[in-house]
């Protein structure tokens, strides 16, 4: 059976959203340079490459091909000719981006356009080919290099810092012109309202906040429960060879999932499925809970307040307006002003939720760190 379930795993150590975001900056730094220390060093060899295909088109005479290839082959020395007077003087990343293109470009048309030149493999069009395959080789390392995963992974987690760091922004912003809002408002008088619509108004306030407090609580536990559960589901369904359709906490309800839970389940209580010492009583309670159906009864109960929520909305609406209708132009403008800056910061607020656990996945998954946001 082997020892791996009487190691203790290795703590990660914690790191801050601002040390990260200096440790991506230096990666990608690094990447960059090790970019122009290619292209630098290469640009000779490419130039001279690029110099012997134009070279091979010069020197190509369309008079002794066969008469139905007479016209394409010129057309095809007329498009490389103008295709390949690459721009000069510029730095080396630059020549090496530029060619890139023309090279994409170049092989879209081998493949479509001037197909029956090539297809054919006419000896005049040898040193052509070669001299493609010479350039194509050193832009092929170029790309290689270029394409490093772990540095895209980088920069999307870089833009998603960067993003974080925007919302927060706009929500302090947004969050200080609201209170000056409510402020004005306030000093607002002389605004007369019945005592009665007053009454039933913050009577259905205190209803759709209780209900939207509900449904947070119980959209907070399933894409809890959603998050412990994703890696090891996608595990079990790699071992068994099965597809696993999962986007949101509302696949939880599914048949398919409740019964690929239930065996994760099994397979983890087995030791056939091997989760994390730390994270696996979380994830058991997890799998049971999906397993056992009590997901599908939670969704249910969400799209029961969903509905209530509607319903309540709709009158509150309905008794906003009719005060609005007493109340003098510039309260109206403040009111709805303030309740669009209160939906601006609360959607910046769930994005920024949304942010952070996409960050917290990231970062576990690609470095030996676990996320610590102040």
């Amino acid at each position: 059976m082997g020892f791996r379930f009487f190691r203790k795993e290795k703590k990660k150590e914690e790191i801050g959203i601002y040390e990260l975001k200096e440790l991506l900056k230096k990666e990608l730094a690094k990447h960059e340079e090790s970019l122009e220390r290619f292209a630098e060093g290469n640009v000779s060899s490419l130039k001279e490459a690029v110099s012997s295909l134009l070279e091979e088109i010069e020197s190509l005479d369309p008079e002794i091909l066969p008469q139905r290839l007479r016209g394409v082959t010129k057309n095809f020395i007329s498009m490389m000719k103008k295709q390949w007077q690459v721009s000069s003087p510029q730095s080396p990343r630059a020549y090496f981006d530029e060619v890139s293109l023309k090279a994409a470009k170049l092989a879209v048309l081998m493949a479509k356009g001037f197909r029956i030149l090539f297809a054919i493999k006419l000896p005049e069009f040898e040193g052509i080919n070669q001299r493609i395959k010479e350039v194509s080789a050193i832009i092929a390392k170029y790309e290689e290099l270029k394409r490093n995963p772990s540095v895209d992974r980088n920069r999307q987690i870089l833009e998603k810092i960067e993003e974080l760091e925007d919302l927060e922004g706009l929500i302090s912003e947004k969050i200080k012109k609201l209170e000056e809002l409510e402020k004005l408002k306030n000093d607002l008088k002389n605004v007369t309202e019945e005592k009665s619509e007053s009454d039933e108004l913050l009577e259905y306030q205190k209803m759709e906040e209780r209900l939207k407090n509900r449904l947070s609580l119980l959209e907070s536990e399933l894409q809890k429960k959603l998050g412990v559960i994703r890696k090891p589901l996608r595990i079990y369904a790699h071992m068994v060879g099965d597809k696993l359709n999962i986007g949101s906490y509302r696949d939880l309800g599914n048949e398919s999932i409740r019964r690929m839970a239930k065996k994760a389940h099994v397979e983890i209580i087995k030791g056939s499925l091997a989760v994390k010492e730390s994270q696996k009583g979380a994830i058991l309670k997890s799998l049971e809970f999906i397993g056992n159906g009590e997901a599908e009864r939670v969704i249910g109960e969400i799209d029961s307040i969903k509905k209530d929520l509607t319903t309540i909305s709709a009158k509150i609406k309905t008794i906003e307006s009719r005060r609005r209708s007493r109340f003098s132009g510039e309260k109206q403008r403040i009111e709805k002003e303030i309740t669009s800056l209160r939906n601006q910061i609360e959607s910046y607020v769930e994005r920024k939720a949304e942010l952070k656990e996409d960050l917290r996945e990231l970062v576990e998954d690609s470095f030996p760190y676990r996320l610590a946001f102040d």
